[in-house]
């Protein structure tokens, strides 16, 4: 059976916008895997899946190349 979901966000500042993402082809363990996770945070499946995009997608360090790292290692010694 497949299993489709559909996204809607909204981002408040001054302009608001919105996205929709549709997802094709869940299989139903991963869809109730979803729904049980949902649950225990209290959340319903369509925040929850917006929390996980958030998070993974959340702007991580960047850590640069061995040449940036041994810049910055020996930068303060001149």
């Amino acid at each position: 059976m497949m299993a489709m979901l559909t996204l809607l966000s909204t981002h408040t500042e001054e302009v608001v916008a919105m996205a929709a993402l549709t997802v094709r082809g869940l299989d139903d363990e991963t869809k109730a895997r979803l729904r049980v996770r949902a649950a225990q945070n209290g959340r319903s499946m369509e925040a929850e899946v917006r929390a996980i995009l958030q998070d993974s997608l959340a702007e991580q360090p960047t850590f640069g190349g061995l040449g940036t790292r041994i810049h910055e290692r020996f930068a303060a010694e001149g």
